[in-house]
C-alpha cells in the first residue's frame, strides 16, 4: 500500500489451555460465558453524597450497592426488570430517584 514495509498490531487469541498454569484446565476449548445481562451506570449530578441500593422489587426490601460522592458516578451488573433507587446519604427512608433497567437501551433513559 505504501513505500517500504508496513507493520501492525494484531492480537492472536492462545489457546486457552496456555491461560492455566498451576491447574489442569478446565476446558480445551473457549466458551461463551452464560452471563447475559448488562452493566448499570448510575451518576449523581447533584452536590450532596447520595446511596445506591438496589430493590428485591418496588418499594421492597434494599441491597445497599453504593455510596456516590457528589458529582461522582458507579455501577453494577444487573438484568432488566431490576429497581435501583437514590437516597440521601443521611436519610434513607428519602428516595431521591427510582430507576427500573428496561429491556432495550432506548428504556434507560
Amino acid at each position: 500500500l505504501g513505500d517500504g514495509p508496513e507493520t501492525f498490531m494484531a492480537y492472536v487469541q492462545p489457546d486457552v489451555t496456555t491461560f492455566y498454569r498451576d491447574i489442569d484446565p478446565p476446558a480445551s476449548k473457549a466458551v461463551t460465558p452464560k452471563y447475559n445481562g448488562m452493566a448499570g451506570m448510575f451518576i449523581n449530578m447533584s452536590n450532596e453524597p447520595v446511596r445506591l441500593f438496589w430493590e428485591a422489587s418496588i418499594g421492597g426490601a434494599r441491597s445497599l450497592i453504593d455510596v456516590q460522592d457528589r458529582f461522582s458516578a458507579g455501577g453494577t451488573a444487573t438484568f432488566p426488570t431490576h429497581s435501583f433507587i437514590f437516597t440521601p446519604a443521611e436519610d434513607e427512608s428519602k428516595v431521591l430517584a427510582r430507576f427500573t433497567v428496561g429491556l432495550k437501551a432506548n428504556d434507560n433513559v
